[in-house]
């Protein structure tokens, strides 16, 4: 018998995708081009020349996932010496919008950035996150079926997922958020990245559609083919020279800023709206996850199996048909906690958030029943006393050591990535509260 029959609920695949910029000593953002010594495939950039992107492959288990991902950042470290890799989600001090070279990877891959700078500006591009990309085999699917099948408009069990993780959506603000400052100025909230000043800009809104799969495969078609007044306003062509892909909605799928995508892995000349309308749904992308600064790989093991939790509850718990509507308050909720004070977050969110955790329990006790060293009942454990007080959540102890060090943004994050450069974690002092 395959060893996943007898233990289902570790039936999963975890990829993680994680991005960061590359420094000099000094506080710049680097202005060299990307380290040949940095392999394709586990190391890419995302938006500009120095914006670079840690991809692990699928692993059967967070441990096996974060061995990569640590070995990866690692690899990473040592390419990049003497600069630094930067430790948090919004980008350090930039220089003008000029001076950010956009990542040199093929013509049509440099229009089509061209064209986000352009409509949302270089700086909002600059903005860092972690990636977790998560799939479930057989077994468990097998599992569900007997013990919590599909109820009616529930196509599969993906989409029942994506409705329940957007139902949590503010949820994971709270427990992950961790970028309340931004380096341009202005308030501090729980997370900036997942703010208005982030991606909560809705423009994917009218487009995301989790009535099946098939009306989610239809939303982002209509999107790459509705003329978009707004950006058409912008031009096509200035100059002579050509500004951006089209004047579309999005240019291309990977535009739909949705904070949770289905996605499935595409075969060479093929894109990935075409792998996932003649092969399904491979695994869910899940993107609202700041960087975490207290540890070098940017995300914990604690936090994955936190997710691991809510992934089980999302797969088990029948789901509503989330129509947009309802998706739509899903996320304005998420905006509102993200941009709250983190130094003040409201204390019944903070107990609505406790009561969310404790339904988590009975997946924590089954999973660490699996596996030795009650890690997932810690895990739990750690984010219920965080939510029993707020001042103890990411966000709400970065604000707090940011403060109370007296440096600027980009000041307070180097002291940081030097640490880490010298494979000192737990650099953070809200880590030890």
């Amino acid at each position: 018998m395959n060893r996943n029959e007898e233990r289902p609920f570790l039936d999963f695949h975890w990829g993680i995708e994680r991005e960061t910029h590359r420094m000099l000593p000094d506080g710049r953002l680097s202005p060299r081009p990307h380290p040949e010594t940095l392999r394709p495939g586990p190391f890419t950039r995302d938006f500009a020349e120095g914006m670079l992107e840690i991809v692990t492959d699928p692993q059967p288990s967070i441990d096996q996932v974060l061995e990569a991902l640590k070995a990866l950042t690692g690899e990473a470290l040592a390419g990049v010496l003497p600069e630094r890799l930067w430790p948090f989600s919004m980008p350090p001090r930039l220089p003008d919008e000029e001076d950010i070279p956009i990542a040199a990877l093929g013509p049509r891959a440099v229009l089509y950035r061209q064209g986000l700078a352009l409509r949302y500006g270089k700086g909002r591009q600059m903005i860092c996150g972690v990636h977790l990309n998560v799939s479930f085999g057989p077994a468990l699917e097998r599992w569900l079926a007997g013990n919590a099948p599909l109820g009616p408009g529930e196509d599969s069990f993906q989409i029942r997922l994506a409705r329940n993780l957007y139902e949590d959506l503010a949820w994971f603000v709270l427990l992950f958020g961790a970028s309340p400052v931004s380096a341009a100025g202005g308030p501090l909230a729980v997370s900036h990245r997942n703010g208005p000043r982030g991606y909560a800009r809705a423009g994917f809104l009218p487009y995301l559609d989790l009535t099946s799969t098939r009306a989610y495969l239809d939303g982002i078609r209509r999107g790459l083919t509705t003329v978009s007044p707004e950006f058409m306003a912008l031009g096509l062509v200035r100059d002579g020279r050509v500004r951006q892909l089209n004047g579309h909605v999005f240019q291309t799928e990977k535009e739909f800023y949705a904070p949770i995508r289905l996605r499935q892995a595409a075969l060479p000349g093929e894109s990935g709206l075409q792998a996932l309308s003649r092969r399904g749904v491979g695994y869910l992308e899940l993107r609202f996850l700041d960087v975490d600064p207290n540890t070098v790989t940017g995300v914990s093991e604690a936090g994955l199996r936190l997710m691991h939790l809510f992934i089980l509850d999302g797969l088990a718990r029948p789901s509503g048909p989330r129509t947009p509507a309802q998706l739509g308050e899903d996320l304005a909720r998420s905006a509102q906690a993200a941009r709250m004070d983190p130094r003040a977050i409201d204390p019944a969110l903070a107990e609505a958030l406790g009561s969310r955790l404790g339904a988590l329990e009975r997946w924590a006790g089954a999973l660490d029943g699996l596996e030795p060293g009650n890690r997932y009942r810690r895990a739990l454990e750690d984010a219920m006393a965080r939510a029993a007080r707020p001042s103890l959540l990411p966000s709400s102890r970065l604000a707090e050591s940011f403060t109370a060090s007296g440096l600027d943004w980009t000041a307070f994050g180097l002291q940081i990535a030097d640490s880490f450069s010298k494979g000192v974690e737990h650099a953070m002092d809200y880590a030890r509260a």
